[in-house]
């Protein structure tokens, strides 16, 4: 086994309605852990309710989390893109399309 890729792990947060996951390529599988729902303060969660009545096609659904594997295999799209924003100039993105959806 390659111990460079053991080592290899990301850690990211999707937004304030999720817990920060670790990410890490497994030998046949991509493996992720944690990834919660978070305690996001009431207003928020109220915003973002009344947000997905008025536009359900751009406000994501809070993902369950926790641990999880994605075998390669079953991977159809991987997509890497140079996203900066105003306070991160340097951000990148990996966006990973399964099979199943």
């Amino acid at each position: 086994m390659n111990r460079a890729l053991d080592s290899t792990t990301h850690s990211a947060r999707a937004d304030m309605f999720q817990r920060e996951a670790s990410w890490r390529p497994g030998p046949d599988a991509l493996e992720r852990e944690g990834g919660e729902p978070a305690d996001a303060p009431w207003w928020a969660r109220i915003l973002r309710f009344y947000l997905r009545l008025i536009v359900p096609w751009a406000v994501r659904r809070i993902e369950k989390g926790g641990s999880a594997r994605f075998p390669y295999a079953s991977i159809v799209q991987l997509r890497l893109c140079f996203d900066p924003t105003r306070f991160d100039d340097s951000r990148h993105r990996c966006d990973v399309r399964l099979a199943n959806g």
